[in-house]
């Protein structure tokens, strides 16, 4: 019965990222030839560029975006970037929104050592709204426009942000670690490539005014 249920789930939300991914596809282009929207990694991020431009708060991506899939502590410019991240948005106006909630190790870590940054413990996978739509409720973020979603997958977090109408940014060149951890990050590097085929395909479709 858990096993249907999980299959269904998946097909669920297989069938919701299709749906959003063909009415959001022009604006998805955007993910693919606009340099401010793409970013080699998290450190390239001008912090006070961004809050300059309006925005107030940061939803940030785990894997791949501030450390390797399955790792917890992240490197040196990662923590000082992170700080610097604190310092200008403040407390409770930082939100780490991950796929991936099963590794208790990082969650300990953030809560002792980045105490100010929200870890979301998700019930639902991105590209569904509720997690974030919540977080910012119980932080009273009113305005989606002014946060920004930093995620290096086209149909999760790049999607979601298109979803909410938030600003975003595209990580071209995730963590990874392939040592220590080939099985899953060879995994994660083919979903990545057929989000891209998805993506690509969506586009040869006439572009016409949509609703989410």
């Amino acid at each position: 019965m858990i096993r249907k249920l999980k299959i269904y789930n998946n097909i669920k939300l297989f069938l919701y990222v299709i749906k959003k991914a063909y009415l959001n596809r022009l604006a998805l282009q955007a993910f693919f030839y606009q340099k401010e929207k793409r970013k080699t990694c998290i450190t390239d991020i001008d912090l006070n560029f961004i809050e300059r431009s309006g925005i107030q708060s940061l939803v940030l991506d785990f894997d791949g975006v501030i450390s390797p899939h399955d790792h917890y502590i992240p490197s040196k410019p990662i923590t000082t970037w992170l700080k610097k991240a604190i310092k200008i948005f403040g407390d409770g106006r930082i939100f780490i929104l991950s796929n991936n909630t099963k590794n208790e190790d990082r969650i300990k870590y953030f809560d002792k050592n980045f105490k100010e940054i929200i870890f979301i413990r998700n019930k639902y996978m991105k590209p569904y709204t509720y997690d974030i739509c919540n977080a910012f409720k119980e932080n009273n973020i009113k305005q989606f426009k002014s946060a920004m979603i930093i995620d290096d997958r086209l149909l999760t977090g790049i999607l979601l942000s298109l979803i909410l109408r938030t600003k975003a940014i595209l990580i071209t060149s995730p963590l990874v670690d392939m040592k220590n951890n080939i099985i899953k990050e060879t995994y994660i590097s083919y979903l990545r490539k057929i989000e891209k085929i998805i993506c690509k395909i969506f586009f040869l479709f006439p572009n016409k005014p949509f609703k989410n």
